[in-house]
């Protein structure tokens, strides 16, 4: 003897168990972090700028030669801010593209 309900269906039960996530955009994500990235290395190179602009830092055992680390610093921050830009945009015409 079986108790069976006529009205149950497994698949709409199951469904309504568990909750739907978000799908999350591994592109959206990655862009975040480059622009943060980006804009954290600007700040430094410009901190790195104003700290040269007398002398070179200097301790007892070392040399950092700011103007270079700079230098480096602002590349490496506009390539990144550049990249996370490129790929928003990207994203925001290849949605635009789909809506038409």
């Amino acid at each position: 003897m079986t108790f069976e309900n006529p009205d149950f269906n497994p698949s709409e039960d199951a469904a309504n168990l568990t909750p739907e996530k978000p799908r999350k955009n591994g592109m959206a994500t990655l862009s975040w972090y480059l622009l943060v990235l980006g804009f954290i290395a600007i700040v430094l190179a410009a901190l790195c700028f104003f700290l040269y602009r007398n002398r070179p830092l200097s301790y007892n055992d070392f040399s950092i030669n700011a103007n270079v680390l700079g230098r480096y610093l602002l590349t490496v921050g506009l390539v990144c801010y550049v990249i996370g830009r490129a790929i928003q945009y990207v994203r925001r015409f290849k949605a635009r593209r789909e809506d038409f």
